[in-house]
């Protein structure tokens, strides 16, 4: 109940935000496209931001949002018009986390059957069918999990992600594994799919991606928790007790011998990815050189 509060008030703030919003356009040099910053109704959009931000900072991923009300010098069109961009990301988050709320209230006394959610960008594809792959190794069914980019695991063509991923919410007892890259947190989606893990309070296992380190994780994720990272030395032990814990959830099994080999074949497909996200970051620092 709570929550349904904050995000009650979280929604009526942004309502206020969007009427400051299309205050501050009124503002507008027609010939410039620039607005005042010292006049009042962009005063008030920057100041009312920012307390939008200090009050739901940590249910939602605000590091952009911040980013751009802090660095605007000169206020132009385009400036506003991100900023709003940002809002309604927000708002579609919301939204998403009070469908499932309300719908997760009538079905509390039904025993939901476990599954897999990976929460991934689709720009991290590669690493995330090898997880896959990992997880069917150990004994995990198809059915067992769901993953958007991967069509077989996940959306079908045509049909709508914010209704399969409500569906899959309210459907199951989902163990989300957030594969965490700069990827990740570039994608609207993604922080959807963390804004409404966090909120319904699923159990979950964050995955760092080669390139990414806990001191990058944001968000609703604590990264005081237990995690994977990729490039770990120890990522051997810390996918054996992967294994462990999958085989518990899912009453599943598998042999030491095959078990040795699917895992040391995921750390190979890691590590190729490993060198080619290397290579490929120094390519793009030798490029900005230039």
């Amino acid at each position: 109940m709570q929550e349904k509060i904050k995000m009650e008030l979280a929604k009526q703030m942004l309502k206020q935000l969007f009427e400051y919003i299309k205050n501050a356009k009124s503002r507008i040099n027609h010939s410039s496209g620039i607005i005042d910053t010292s006049c009042a109704e962009w005063r008030l959009l920057y100041e009312e931001c920012l307390d939008f931000i200090n009050e739901f900072g940590f249910e939602f991923d605000m590091s952009r949002l911040k980013k751009q009300i802090e660095k605007i010098n000169v206020v132009s069109i385009a400036d506003i018009l991100v900023i709003e961009r940002y809002l309604k990301s927000i708002e579609r988050q919301i939204k998403l986390v009070n469908d499932i709320n309300d719908k997760a209230e009538i079905k509390t006394k039904i025993q939901k059957p476990i599954k897999i959610f990976i929460s991934h960008s689709s720009k991290d594809t590669e690493c995330t069918k090898a997880l896959v792959e990992l997880l069917e190794g150990i004994g995990v069914e198809e059915k067992q999990i769901f993953c958007s980019s991967l069509r077989e695991y996940g959306v079908k063509v045509g049909e709508d992600i914010y209704k399969r991923l409500k569906s899959e919410f309210n459907s199951y007892d989902l163990w989300v594994f957030f594969m965490l890259s700069d990827n990740y947190y570039s994608s609207p989606v993604s922080l959807n799919e963390m804004g409404a893990a966090w909120v319904l309070q699923k159990n979950y296992l964050f995955v760092l991606l080669p390139g990414f380190k806990f001191e990058d994780i944001k968000g609703a994720i604590n990264p005081n928790k237990i995690g994977i990272q990729l490039s770990s030395s120890e990522i051997k032990l810390l996918l054996n007790d992967l294994k462990d814990e999958v085989c518990k959830a899912f009453d599943c099994q598998v042999s030491y011998n095959k078990w040795e080999r699917i895992r040391d074949e995921f750390i190979d497909t890691i590590k190729d990815y490993q060198k080619d996200y290397e290579k490929n970051k120094l390519i793009n620092t030798v490029l900005n050189l230039l």
